[in-house]
């Protein structure tokens, strides 16, 4: 098991920041005070198991006033009164210690952290008023009675006093990956879903949540909703938080132009959802490199979409917008629902923003969805799946195999197909995911296709049903009776025929009907058969049963007569022949010679483009290349396809990879088709004159204290320089990075500005040197000078 240990990794010190001004007037970043940006430690274990801290990111709130005042819980909390509560007096009892809530579905301790001792981030705590305890027991019977988890949930809070406008800041202690249990690998989860997922505690005696409060505030602490315009709604804001250290964040970050996401090279399990509005993950980075400008430039596009099927489906079937503004906004952007989106509706706890006199009390769906998607199990989904309801096939039927409907069960991850059919024994038994069956969202019908051909006569199937809860119940079976077709008719073709000239011909026939394969026959005027093979009717193009087939085998044949035949064939047996369709082939004659075209003379480059004027007939050019060095440096065949001149006309062309010596050389081309070799062409000569090795190039970053473990790598271009060789070393033994780069995927082909290469090898912390040498096919150029860097955390 890895786990970022005592992480706060995401550390979606989600703060609150409050804003008392009028409506309508646009949101304004607020002074922040002095909370912490960080967690007081942040580090990796030596075996790369842990890793501890994390940034403190604060979230800031817009002044426009709240047009939806209250939303209240899913569940009846008329019994928790204010006055089990205390008063919602900050000079009520204090309190201390721990309380534990054992809530319908999961379990929430409390640990309440003592005047004088420090959270994750060093943030000295003060002393809890005893209000603020009812409110937490509130905050934990909501959430556990959303979400099931076996394990216990345990938070440390801490009540403290910090100047600026920020109302608190929460996030998960640790996070771990490839744990017993987990659905995806080489992914991080926050610890309390990871504990739910292993049905255990992985990290035993350390908490998982942590909360801080800003006891600077004036706080509502009753649960009722009633909250004053002038004070804060205490509720809301740990609803929110304790949904962040529930995993509502991700790692995705934006700096100096510049988008990253994850650590140690794994993603957060909320990252795995997250795409642009073109269906692109953010983590595909084949499309986003990580780090990189594009993905920077995504981060601030508002256009983030968050995908998972329960959210898209509690959200009416569209995909989920998060907060994504052109300004970066480190802890607001991409951790939070949009703004403009959800806030005033049902779904506004999880957006960035809250106002005085605002209460929200439950998640919403799309909050709820989002933490279904990451892995929590909702309560009230922990049942078994219930029963399938059939559709087709039903009656008689006469496709032998025929697609298998059914009606979606919610819950469902899994279903059993069974099939028995007029043969003994089972003719399928097959599980297909949820997603496979096409019905993922648990709604509409279910659908699979099995290859598996059906015997003629009675039959009947059944679907079972399961999740990770267990197997649901057999569905009612659904009878059928497979009436095949009789076999299908005599096939007419069409072409080839008579004289032709192509030696792979299309050959064409009349579709019959009830046909499902079509046997082709054909001998030429050599000796055996030419072609024997089966197509499908759908290969053939003419799986309706009208219309015509057609099909293209790439066999040549041989100049002279010949003949075909097709043969129809389908469940119910072989049709008759076809009647055989004479032809004539009148093979071309043997294609002319070749005139070339470049290179000739005097040339600088040693990988030149090889042209000349294709000939007709031709289909097939043979390049032969002589250069100063002995023996042949080229002898290649290329299509005329390949060379850009199948058409016959016009000039043909290939760059081969294979560089020239310096000097004097000579270049021929040979032609050929199906009737044979054409004569070669005269020979072309040229002269290559190389240049001289390029010069000494110039290191420009990375350069001094860095904290990029795999920084860019940035060097002035060296003119006549082909590749750039890397070498860097950091603290560990030996060399890090030994790495050719072509000019070109440095950036720098025109041999002018700057070349750049970002490695994927992650730099051990402490001092390191990077060189560059530069080369070309006239040798190796110097070493640059070396370039020192300083790698830290921070």
């Amino acid at each position: 098991m890895n786990s970022h240990k005592n992480g706060m990794r995401f550390l979606c010190t989600f703060i609150f920041l409050i804003f008392f001004l009028a409506r309508s007037v646009s949101a304004e970043i607020l002074e922040e005070g002095n909370v912490p940006k960080t967690t007081s430690h942040f580090s990796l274990s030596t075996d790369s198991k842990f890793f501890r801290g994390g940034l403190a990111i604060p979230v800031f709130s817009d002044p426009t006033e709240s047009q939806l005042l209250y939303t209240p819980s899913h569940l009846d909390i008329n019994s928790l009164t204010n006055n089990d509560f205390g008063t919602n007096n900050s000079n009520g009892l204090v309190i201390s210690g721990e309380i534990t809530v054992q809530a319908a579905s999961a379990t929430f301790t409390v640990n309440f952290l003592n005047s004088g001792n420090t959270d994750a981030t060093g943030q000295v705590c003060g002393t809890f008023p005893n209000s603020v305890q009812a409110v937490f027991t509130a905050a934990a019977n909501i959430w556990g009675s959303i979400l099931q988890s076996s394990v216990p949930i345990s938070i440390d809070a801490c009540w403290a006093s910090f100047s600026g406008n920020v109302l608190g800041y929460a996030g998960s202690q640790h996070s771990t990956k490839d744990f017993s249990g987990a659905p995806i690998e080489g992914t991080w989860y926050p610890i309390a879903l990871a504990n739910a997922l292993a049905g255990s505690d992985l990290q035993p005696n350390q908490s998982d949540i942590f909360a801080t409060f800003n006891s600077n505030f004036s706080w509502y602490y009753g649960i009722d909703g009633s909250t004053p315009s002038s004070q804060q709604d205490l509720l809301s804001v740990i609803l929110h938080e304790i949904g962040h250290g529930l995993g509502f964040s991700g790692s995705a970050a934006y700096s100096n132009g510049l988008g990253n996401w994850g650590s140690g090279g794994f993603q957060d399990i909320y990252d795995n959802f997250i795409k642009d509005a073109s269906g692109n993950k953010i983590t595909d980075t084949s499309v986003y490199p990580n780090p990189s400008a594009s993905l920077g430039s995504l981060l601030t596009s508002n256009n983030l979409w968050f995908t998972g099927s329960n959210a898209v489906t509690a959200n009416n079937s569209a995909n989920v917008k998060l907060y994504a503004p052109a300004t970066w906004s480190s802890g607001s952007s991409y951790s939070h629902l949009d703004y403009n989106t959800f806030n005033n509706t049902s779904n506004q706890l999880m957006v960035y923003a809250i106002s005085p006199g605002e209460a929200i009390h439950d998640p919403g769906p799309v909050g709820k969805g989002l933490l279904a998607d990451l892995g929590w199990q909702l309560a009230g989904d922990s049942s078994i799946p219930g029963k399938a309801t059939l559709v087709s096939p039903s009656g008689s039927i006469t496709d032998s195999t025929p697609t298998y409907a059914w009606n979606a069960v919610s819950g469902t991850t899994w279903y059993y197909l069974w099939v028995k059919d007029s043969s003994s024994g089972s003719k399928i038994k097959t599980w297909y995911t949820a997603s496979a069956a096409g019905c993922s969202a648990g709604t509409g019908t279910c659908s699979v296709t099995p290859s598996d051909s059906l015997e003629a006569g009675a039959g009947i199937w059944w679907i079972q049903t399961y999740n990770t809860s267990g197997y649901g119940p057999w569905s009612s079976g659904k009878t059928f009776d497979l009436t095949t077709t009789s076999v299908p008719g005599k096939a007419t073709l069409v072409t080839p025929s008579g004289s032709i000239t192509d030696s792979t011909p299309t050959y064409t026939w009349n579709a019959v009907s009830g046909t499902t394969w079509y046997y082709l026959w054909v001998k030429d005027s050599s000796s055996g058969s030419k072609i024997k093979t089966w197509y499908t009717a759908s290969a053939a193009g003419c799986s309706a049963g009208t219309g015509t087939c057609s099909v293209t085998p790439s066999d040549s044949l041989e100049a002279g007569a010949g003949t075909w035949w097709i043969q129809t064939y389908n469940t119910s047996g072989y049709g008759p022949w076809s009647s055989g369709k004479m032809f004539d082939l009148t093979a071309t004659s043997v294609s002319g010679k070749a005139t070339l075209v470049t290179p000739s003379g005097s040339i600088t480059d040693s990988t030149p483009t090889y042209t000349w004027n294709a000939v007709s007939g031709a289909t097939w050019y043979y390049l032969w290349v002589k250069d100063s060095s002995s023996g042949s440096k080229i002898k290649t065949w290329y299509t005329a396809s390949a060379a850009g001149c199948s058409a016959g006309t016009g000039t043909c062309s290939v760059t081969p990879s294979d560089s020239l010596e310096a000097g004097a050389g000579t270049w021929w081309i040979q032609t050929y088709n199906t009737s044979g070799y054409g004569p070669w062409s005269s020979g072309k000569t040229f002269d290559l004159t190389t240049t001289s090795a390029p010069g000494k190039a110039t290191l420009v970053t990375p350069s001094g204290s860095i904290t990029d473990s795999t920084p860019t790598y940035t060097w002035n271009a060296v003119s006549g320089a082909t590749w750039y060789y890397l070498w860097v070393k950091d603290s560990s033994s030996g060399s890090k990075i030994k790495t050719w780069y072509t000019a070109s995927a440095a950036g720098c082909s025109a041999d002018t500005g700057t070349c750049s290469v970002t490695p994927s090898t992650s730099l051990e912390i402490g001092t390191g040197t990077w060189w560059i040498q530069t080369y070309n096919t006239s040798g190796y150029g110097p070493w640059s000078s070396g370039k020192n860097f300083e790698h830290s955390f921070f």
